[in-house]
């Protein structure tokens, strides 16, 4: 991993390690590490000060870190890759041959119903009716007013007698009589404990010495004593050698020719360290092949090209993908570059869920456009007829395989059993059509040979 140290060079100063206790000088400092890899990363600039017409952002610079990703610290430069102004118009085309007779359209809604006629005359008045039945009786009167009190009865039996109440509190104690007679003397008690042993007498004389007992097993090992101070630090080394300059990093921009990179052109982007690598010279100041750590690519007008397929086939396609293969087959054999897939919607799968929803515009091969975008493809009118084959010729009139309204999605039916069969019908749009019956104008036998519209990825 290279290193990128200050303004394009790197300066590496090493201070060895020296132990305590009087070390020798320090080793001789290691060379500094190569400089760090360039890095380059683009972004849209939109229309302002830098691109009146908006454009890309170029930024590049060293990496620093490793991360390999240009951060925002790592920035050293920037340019702006500016679009130019949109051309004029090109002139209108020739009108395009008259469509065939559409089809008989369906029968008219039946009429609306006749007004109600006039009411008849007012019938005779009819003769009285007989007496109705007799109504229900009324209700029932108010009640009358409430009788004289009786007399009262004779008083009722004496009731049980009550519960016995509770007991009163107790009355004071009395005075104390006066004292009983002594009593017997008690037994003689147990012999109490023996007293303590007197002192010692003085020792007796000291007899002889006995003999020199065995000598004795050997101790266990003491514990080690604490560690010493600390000696002085030994003076330092010498500073190890100034590691070797580092590299600058380069950029080059340069034209791209249109081919597989850029379909119409645009600029070549390399940047790299000036370190010699790949057997060139360093610090030339010149971006040689081996030096170079990255190419990026600007494209000028960067579109997306249309095309009519120059040969017809049969419905029987072998489903999307057959029709897919065949788009990029006549794309390879006329070295268009690019990945390439069939304006085809089957019972599963859509049109505008296939293919890729792209801002840039859309042009056929003699660079007449189509669209400005995928909103403007499926608006409902395009700009020029999609006729111009993958060879750069006129194709006629004839049908194209579709099965996919104008907003991309499915027709409905008549999709020829998923573009698998020549049996049943299918549903096509017209080649001389900038309207909607580019893409929806008829239906036909599936055995028919028409065409593909083939679209750039």
């Amino acid at each position: 991993m290279r290193k990128r140290i200050m303004d394009w060079c790197a300066v590496g100063l090493l201070l060895p390690f020296v132990p305590a206790c009087g070390g020798s000088d320090g080793a001789t400092g290691a060379s500094g590490n190569d400089g760090a890899a360039a890095l380059i990363a683009t972004a849209d600039e939109p229309a302002g000060d830098n691109c009146v017409d908006g454009g890309t952002q170029i930024t590049y610079g060293a990496d620093a870190n490793g991360n390999g990703v240009l951060d925002e610290s790592e920035i050293e430069g920037t340019r702006y890759v500016c679009n130019g102004s949109m051309g004029p118009a090109g002139d209108t085309g020739p009108e395009g041959p008259e469509g065939p007779t559409g089809a008989t359209g369906a029968t008219g809604a039946d009429g609306a119903d006749g007004a109600d006629g006039a009411p008849g005359h007012t019938g005779p008045t009819g003769a009285t009716g007989a007496a109705g039945a007799t109504g229900p009786a009324g209700a029932d009167g108010a009640a009358g007013p409430t009788g004289a009190a009786g007399a009262t009865g004779p008083a009722g039996a004496t009731g049980a007698t009550g519960a016995t109440g509770a007991t009163g509190d107790a009355g004071p104690t009395g005075t104390t009589g006066p004292s009983g007679a002594t009593g017997a003397t008690g037994a003689t008690g147990a012999i109490g404990p023996t007293g303590p042993t007197g002192a010692t007498g003085p020792s007796g004389a000291t007899g002889a010495t006995g003999a020199t007992g065995a000598t004795g097993a050997t101790g266990a090992t003491g514990a080690t004593g604490p560690t010493g101070a600390t000696g002085p630090t030994g003076p330092t080394g010498p500073t190890g050698a100034t590691g070797p300059t580092g590299f600058k990093s380069l950029i080059n921009i340069g034209p791209e020719t249109p081919g597989a990179n850029c379909t119409l052109g645009g600029l070549k982007i390399t940047v790299g360290i000036d370190n010699g690598d790949g057997g060139g010279t360093a610090n030339d100041s010149v971006l040689q092949t081996g030096e170079i750590d990255q190419t990026s690519y600007v494209c000028s007008g960067e579109v997306k090209r249309v095309f009519i397929t120059s040969t017809k086939q049969n419905a029987a396609l072998g489903g999307l993908a057959g029709a897919d293969a065949v788009c990029q087959a006549r794309a390879n054999a006329q070295s268009l570059g690019g990945t390439w897939k069939a304006w085809l919607s089957d019972s599963t799968t859509t049109a505008a869920q296939r293919l890729a929803h792209n801002s840039l515009p859309y042009i056929l091969l003699n660079g007449s456009q189509v669209a400005a975008n995928w909103a403007g493809l499926i608006s409902g009118t395009i700009v020029n007829p999609i006729n111009i084959s993958e060879t750069g010729s006129t194709v006629g009139g004839d049908g194209v395989w579709t099965a996919t309204k104008v907003d991309g999605t499915f027709f409905g039916t008549d999709t020829c059993s998923n573009w698998t069969s020549t049996s049943g019908s299918g549903r096509y749009g017209g080649s001389p059509f900038s309207n909607a019956g580019w893409t929806d104008f008829n239906s036909f036998p599936c055995s028919s040979l028409f065409y593909l519209y083939c679209f750039e990825q």
